[in-house]
């Protein structure tokens, strides 16, 4: 069986992410990033974060 993923409130992620929770919100609802609905927030997977921030980086540098 394979181990649960780590999940990331919106909190949580737009901090490793070095955003206002708005702006990520807002990039979940224009599917920028994959996010789970939980009740009334998101939750994201710790893998979908860390593969948003390589592809915002590399955007950045090209």
């Amino acid at each position: 069986m394979k181990p649960k993923p780590n999940r990331l409130t919106v909190e949580e992620a737009a901090d490793w992410l070095d955003m206002k929770p708005s702006t990520l919100r807002t990039r979940i609802k224009n599917h920028e990033i994959v996010a789970v609905k939980d009740g009334k927030g998101y939750l994201l997977e710790e893998a979908d974060v860390e593969a948003y921030d390589k592809r915002r980086k590399r955007a950045v540098h090209t």
